[in-house]
């Protein structure tokens, strides 16, 4: 069973999205995997810590008194 993260939108809605990761030599990178929402490539992470740490602290206002974390809704 694949890892997922679960986000509700401020609508209400249910999103899951998937992780990535890439190997470059002996290191391993995580990177979020929005392609259902978003077009552009996601930054790249050394660990799983670091990813849900830029997530938590990401805001994106909708210009209508929402907030939301992804570009969803």
């Amino acid at each position: 069973m694949p890892l997922m993260l679960a986000y509700m939108s401020s609508s209400g809605k249910i999103y899951n999205f998937g992780f990535k990761r890439h190997e470059f030599g002996s290191e391993s990178f995580w990177q979020l995997d929005l392609s259902g929402i978003e077009d552009r490539e996601q930054p790249l992470f050394r660990s799983m810590s670091a990813l849900i740490q830029y997530y938590k602290s990401l805001v994106i206002d909708r210009g209508d008194g929402k907030t939301e974390i992804f570009p969803v809704d």
